[in-house]
């Protein structure tokens, strides 16, 4: 018996070195190399449009050109204009608008304290600000006020009154909250801003809505450039604001649309001229 296990055994271990001995071997393993992953290139939004006549207009008055379009009970309104680069032209003339760079540009739009004197210093005066809310900067928001970006806004609180193109005996008040976006430049743009009225601004801002059912928009720094503007150098940037609102009023749009105008360009125009602003320190003594 222990013989034949053995036998059987052995006979096994023989089978078992045939079968490897007559293993196929595998072929080689091949990989083909994958290409790298090319991520598209990030591209800003599209700059606003410039009024068809903006060369015209600027030329008509030096500074800036405007338009406005209305699309159902919605205004959209394009301001544009024209502005040094260079401080030290401030210096030479009150009147002159200068700015060190864009940041220094869009510093002066998000100093929301400062738009009541803009608006009082325009010649067209057709905003006024009221003395209880006034305009103020509220502070940044928190995380759930961020963008798609992640960017996280400055809030601005204000309440004023609007003379109503042609009817400037009646005054439209508009009270309410934005909130103001840093975003990623704009193709093309220096720097860019977008802003959004809050429908329901939190309570404890202790502000309600009024005169205005809705409004975006954007502000954008642009090197000047002939290909935008034939009245644009290299000593020049273009700053182009533009916004959308849907107005909370009994008369009829058309008046809206041309007393919202008229009001972005006062305030507009006083920030950038700012005649009864103290001059920059940097000013050399007379």
């Amino acid at each position: 018996m222990k013989r034949f296990l053995a036998l059987g055994l052995g006979c096994m271990l023989a089978q078992g070195a045939m079968a490897q001995d007559n293993t196929t071997p595998l072929p080689p393993v091949t990989t083909t190399p994958v290409p790298p992953v090319i991520l598209p290139p990030i591209v800003g939004k599209t700059l606003p449009l410039l009024p068809s006549d903006c060369s015209e207009q600027v030329g008509n008055n030096g500074l800036y050109c405007s338009s406005q379009a209305i699309a159902g009970n919605k205004v959209s309104v394009t301001f544009a204009a024209v502005v040094n680069k260079d401080i030290a032209d401030k210096c030479k003339s009150k009147f002159s608008p200068a700015f060190n760079d864009v940041e220094d540009l869009l510093s002066y739009y998000l100093d929301f304290s400062k738009w009541p004197t803009y608006a009082a210093i325009s010649t067209q005066k057709v905003i006024e600000f009221t003395k209880t809310v006034g305009s103020k900067d509220l502070g940044v928001g928190d995380v759930s006020t961020a963008d798609a970006e992640g960017n996280i806004p400055t809030r601005h609180g204000y309440s004023y009154s609007l003379k109503v193109k042609g009817l400037e005996l009646i005054k439209q008040s508009v009270t309410g909250v934005t909130y103001n976006y840093r975003v990623t430049p704009y193709e093309g743009a220096l720097g860019s801003l977008e802003f959004v009225a809050i429908k329901n601004p939190p309570k404890d801002l202790g502000i309600t809505t009024a005169g205005v059912n809705s409004q975006t928009g954007s502000i954008h720094a642009v090197a000047c450039s002939t290909d935008l503007l034939e009245s644009c150098t290299d000593d020049k940037i273009l700053l182009i604001y533009e916004t959308t609102i849907e107005p909370n009023i009994s008369f009829a749009i058309k008046i809206a649309a041309a007393t919202v105008t008229s009001g972005i360009e006062d305030l507009l125009m006083g920030m950038l001229t700012q005649q009864e602003l103290p001059l920059p320190d940097t000013c050399p003594a007379n």
